[in-house]
């Protein structure tokens, strides 16, 4: 198949029709033609599940990258794009978020009660009690039937930041209780 012109007149003709038109999937610079929107229809959908939409990326992305290697000079740099691949990757980097900052949190939150308390037991004790919170959550989402998607992820995100801040609270409680005294006497001002 070849088009209805001279090879030569290609990029003028198409740039013509572009503005007559007023048509925008064409976009050219100096009547030269630099960008051609092609529109496709896809079966992705922003209900399926991740690795039914990551199936579907990975497919039509190795499919293109076929394509461009055969595909002439000029032509071969072409790509696609569909929000919801953009929907998908935002999932899965705020999935894969939501697992460092468990991790980023519980170390952090070690290092600020060692800092403040000098306790190393406390420092056990907190962070067994915030992995204890993230452990419970992720076994009730995991109880439920529940898979962990964008607003699980971003609630565990928060659950980190309030499990940290709770149980840092309480330690600095139980660190400033005034005088000395017994751990028992520390821990219920800490409660109280």
């Amino acid at each position: 198949a070849s088009l209805p012109m001279a090879e030569n007149q290609f990029h003028s003709c198409i740039s013509s029709w572009s503005r007559n038109t007023l048509n925008f999937d064409a976009l050219a610079k100096e009547d030269v033609l630099k960008i051609l929107i092609v529109q496709a229809r896809s079966t992705a959908d922003y209900a399926n599940a991740g690795e039914v939409t990551g199936k579907q990326w990975k497919d039509i992305e190795n499919w293109i990258t076929n394509e461009k290697s055969m595909a002439p000079d000029g032509v071969n740099k072409f790509f696609h794009s569909n929000p919801v691949w953009w929907w998908y990757d935002t999932n899965e980097q705020t999935i894969n978020t939501a697992f460092n900052a468990m991790g980023i949190t519980v170390g952090f939150s070690a290092l600020v009660v060692l800092l403040s308390s000098k306790s190393f037991v406390l420092v056990l004790v907190s962070s067994v009690c915030i992995a204890y919170v993230l452990a419970a959550a992720t076994a009730c989402l995991v109880s439920m039937g529940w898979e962990l998607g964008f607003l699980e992820s971003v609630c565990f995100s928060i659950l980190i930041g309030l499990s940290c801040d709770f149980v840092i609270h309480f330690g600095h409680a139980y660190i400033r209780h005034p005088g000395y005294c017994s751990r028992e006497e520390r821990t219920k001002y800490a409660v109280t």
